[in-house]
Formats: C-alpha cells, sequence, structure tokens
C-alpha cells in the first residue's frame, strides 16, 4: 500500500526517504527532479546525460551509479545521440 487514501502524493512516494538528523520527516528536495507529465523515456534521457557529465563521461562509472551494465548504458547513449542527431536535423 502506498498511499492512506485514493490519492498518491509526493510525501506517500518519499516517507521515510528524506528524514532529517532530528528523526522528523522532511519534505523532499525536488531539486534536480524533472517535471510533472515528463515522458519516462525523456526522464532516462535526461538522467543519464547528468549522470555521465558528473562523471565526466566515464562510462564505467556511469553505469556502477546508474546500477545498469555498461552496453546497456551503451545502447541507451546511443538512443540519446540518435534522438539528438534527429532534433538538430529537424531544426535546419
Amino acid at each position: 500500500m502506498l498511499a492512506e487514501g485514493s490519492l498518491l502524493t509526493d510525501s506517500d512516494l518519499f516517507a521515510g526517504d528524506f528524514a532529517s538528523a532530528g528523526g522528523t520527516s522532511a519534505g523532499p528536495d525536488l531539486s534536480g527532479m524533472f517535471e510533472a507529465g515528463l515522458p519516462l523515456s525523456e526522464v532516462e534521457r535526461r538522467h543519464i546525460i547528468r549522470t555521465l557529465h558528473l562523471t565526466r563521461s566515464n562510462r564505467t562509472e556511469a553505469a556502477r551509479l546508474l546500477q545498469i551494465s555498461i552496453r546497456c548504458l551503451a545502447v541507451q547513449a546511443e538512443g540519446v545521440r540518435a534522438a539528438e542527431s534527429a532534433e538538430r536535423a529537424r531544426s535546419f
């Protein structure tokens, strides 16, 4: 059971994950999160890009942080590159 009532809220999803040192539950830090309604494929794409940036393009470290295989990361990164190429082609 994720929620008390029929509606699921961010506090239901993040309950206990953001407890402060004093033991009281603090709200989630939503900075760096993605806007509601964004397709999961776009969230995944942006997260991969941010992680690669964080690791200075170290694919082994990025895959470790993302908890995926290097091969999976390579496939995802290829998809990111293809989407960016298609976007650039549309803008001309």
